[in-house]
C-alpha cells in the first residue's frame, strides 16, 4: 500500500478524510469545526491535498501513553496527517517528484498552505494544525506569536508561519487546556520552556486545587486558578486582568458587564511582545443574553479597522480600534475572529448557534485575561496606562502650547525586548537621542508607548517592565519633534510647588528628563 495519497482539494474532500480517519465516522459527521475549515481553507486558496497515511505525532503519542493506551480499546498511536497546496498536482505528478528525485519542484515551492493532524479517536479527531494567516479585505492582520514550523513530508523540507491549534479532546483536556497548549506553542518559544502535552497540562493544573470530579477524563473544565497553576509549572507567571464582571443573581439570573476597550488594548499590549492571553468568559446569545457556557480562548492577532475613540471622553488609546480579535478557540477552529461593534460592548464570534445551526447569533462577554508571562515582566500594563493618563491630561490641558498639536494625541502601549527596539530604531525616523538608546544599557524588557499626532509618532515613552512596583519605571524617551520636546519641558518648568506635589513619580521623572534634554 503506497504511504500517501494525493487528491483535488474540496470541501467534500476535506470532510471525507475526516471522516475515513476517524475511528468512529458517525462521531465526526456534522461537527462544526468541519464547516470552519472548509471555509478556512477556501479562503487560502488551497487546490490540492497531500494524505500522510501513517504519522507519528509527539503531542497525540504523549496523550495516548498517558491515558489512551489503557483502553480496552484498541485506538493507535499512528494518525494521519493532511497537507495543503495552493498550486495543482496529481498523483502521478508526485510520484513523479519523488522517482526523479526532484529536490525543489515549483509544484511545491511556496505553495505550501499548512497541515492538519487527524487523531485516530471517535470525535475530536482534529490534532495539532498549523495553517497559514489569510489576508482580510479591511487589512492585514497582525500576528506577532506566529512563528515557522518546518516540515519534512517524504523528504521534502516545507515550512509554514502558523502557531499551533489542536480541538479540545475532552478526555484528557478542557477548553482552557487546548488554550493553555496554544500559548505555550509562543511562549515556549520565546521564553524557552518545555511544551506540555494536553494531558500533561490538565494533570498539572488540578495538582493544587481539585477538579470538582476525576481529573481524566475532564468534562468540568479549569478554574483561573488551575489555570495559573498550569502556566507556574512551565516557569512563568501568571497575570490576571479583570475586564468584566459574571453576577449571579439571587433569583438565578445571570448577568454580564465588560470593560471592551481594557480588554481589546491589554490583550494588543502583551501579544505585541508575541505572548497571546487567555481570555475567559461566556458564550451568550446577542438576542436574549441568555448564557450557553462558560468558555476560554487564546488571543493570537488583530486587525486596526478605525479610529480608537472620539476625542473629550479621556486618555485615547490606538489599540481601542481594533475591530478584530483573532484567537485560537477549539470550539471554532484556528485564527477564529472576534468581531468588535463600533459604539458597542457587543463582541461577535464565528460560533455557530448549537441550536439551529446559524452564524452570528453567539456572542462572547470575557470577565477575566490571563497573561503568561516571563517572571521578570513585574510592571503590569494596568500600571503603565496609569501613569500615561496623568501625563496626558498635562499634554493635552497644554495643546495650545505645543506646536502642530490641534487635536487629542493617541498612545500605543507595547510590550518589547530592548533588542527589538534597538534593532526597529535603524528603519525608525532620525532622532537626536537615538544613537544614546542604542549605546544604552536597558532592561530586557520595555513598555513601548508611541504619543502619536495626526497618525505620525511625535515621541515614544520608555518604561522598565523589569523594576519593582515602588519604583518610577521610566528609562528615557525619544523624541521626533524637537519643538514637542521643548513645550514638554516648558511643561514642568511652569509648575507651582503645589501642582508639583500632586504628579506621580513617573510623570516627574518623565517631565525631569526632558527639563534636562531640552535645556
Amino acid at each position: 500500500m503506497p504511504a500517501y495519497r494525493v487528491l483535488p482539494y474540496s470541501p467534500d474532500v476535506l470532510a471525507q478524510l475526516l471522516v475515513e480517519k476517524s475511528s468512529a465516522p458517525s462521531g465526526v459527521e456534522g461537527k462544526a469545526h468541519i464547516a470552519y475549515l472548509q471555509g478556512y481553507l477556501s479562503r487560502l486558496g488551497v487546490r490540492t491535498v497531500l494524505v500522510e497515511k501513517e504519522y507519528i505525532d509527539k503531542h497525540y503519542l504523549e496523550d495516548y501513553v498517558g491515558y489512551y493506551a489503557r483502553c480496552f480499546v484498541d485506538y493507535g498511536r499512528k494518525c494521519a496527517r493532511l497537507h495543503f497546496f495552493d498550486s495543482a498536482f496529481t498523483e502521478a505528478d508526485f510520484a513523479g517528484m519523488l522517482k526523479k528525485k526532484i529536490a525543489d519542484p515549483p509544484e511545491l515551492r511556496g505553495h505550501y498552505a499548512g497541515f492538519i493532524v487527524v487523531k485516530p479517536l471517535p470525535t475530536t479527531v482534529i490534532g495539532r494544525t498549523c495553517l497559514k494567516t489569510c489576508a482580510e479585505p479591511e487589512g492585514e492582520p497582525h500576528f506577532p506569536a506566529n512563528h515557522a514550523y518546518s516540515v519534512n513530508v517524504f523528504g521534502y523540507d516545507l515550512t509554514v508561519t502558523s502557531l499551533a491549534f489542536q480541538e479540545q479532546d475532552s478526555d484528557v483536556a478542557a477548553c482552557a487546556t487546548s488554550a493553555l497548549w496554544s500559548a505555550f506553542q509562543a511562549t515556549g518559544r520565546r521564553f524557552q520552556h518545555e511544551i506540555p502535552s494536553p494531558v500533561s497540562i490538565t494533570r498539572t493544573a488540578s495538582t493544587a486545587v481539585r477538579l470538582r470530579n476525576r481529573t481524566l477524563p475532564n468534562h468540568d473544565g479549569l478554574t483561573a486558578e488551575q489555570i495559573a497553576d498550569a502556566i507556574r509549572a512551565v516557569g512563568l507567571e501568571p497575570h490576571a486582568i479583570r475586564v468584566g464582571q459574571r453576577t449571579v443573581e439571587a433569583n438565578g439570573n445571570i448577568t454580564h458587564t465588560c470593560d471592551v476597550d481594557l480588554f481589546r488594548t491589554a490583550a494588543h499590549a502583551y501579544l505585541s511582545a508575541g505572548i497571546p492571553s487567555l481570555a475567559c468568559g461566556a458564550l451568550t446569545r446577542r438576542d436574549s443574553g441568555k448564557e450557553i457556557g462558560l468558555h476560554a480562548m487564546t488571543i493570537v492577532g488583530s486587525l486596526h479597522e478605525g479610529p480608537p475613540v472620539a476625542p473629550g471622553q479621556g486618555m485615547v488609546l490606538r489599540a481601542a480600534g481594533i475591530g478584530r480579535l483573532y484567537t485560537h478557540d477549539d470550539g471554532v477552529g484556528p485564527f477564529a475572529r472576534l468581531r468588535f461593534t463600533a459604539g458597542s460592548d457587543i463582541i461577535a464570534t464565528s460560533w455557530v448557534d448549537p441550536e439551529d445551526r446559524q452564524p452570528d447569533k453567539i456572542q462572547f462577554v470575557p470577565y477575566l485575561l490571563i497573561v503568561p508571562t516571563y517572571h521578570k515582566i513585574r510592571v503590569p500594563f494596568a500600571m503603565i496606562r496609569s501613569d500615561l493618563e496623568q501625563l496626558d491630561r498635562l499634554l493635552d490641558g497644554s495643546r495650545t502650547k505645543i506646536p502642530g498639536m490641534t487635536g487629542r494625541g493617541e498612545w500605543d502601549i507595547t510590550l518589547t525586548e530592548a533588542g527589538t527596539l534597538k534593532r526597529n530604531l535603524f528603519a525608525a525616523p532620525a532622532c537626536r537621542f537615538d544613537r544614546d538608546i542604542l549605546k544604552a544599557s536597558l532592561p530586557k524588557y520595555i513598555w513601548s508607548c508611541d504619543f502619536h499626532v495626526d497618525n505620525a509618532v511625535k515621541a515614544r515613552f520608555l518604561f522598565d517592565a523589569t523594576d519593582i512596583l515602588q519604583g518610577n519605571h521610566f528609562v528615557a524617551a525619544l523624541c521626533y519633534d524637537d519643538a514637542i520636546g521643548a513645550a514638554v519641558a516648558g511643561l514642568r518648568q511652569s509648575f507651582s510647588d503645589a501642582i508639583e506635589k500632586q504628579q506621580n513619580a513617573a510623570t516627574r521623572s518623565v517631565l525631569d528628563w526632558f527639563v534636562r534634554s531640552y535645556p
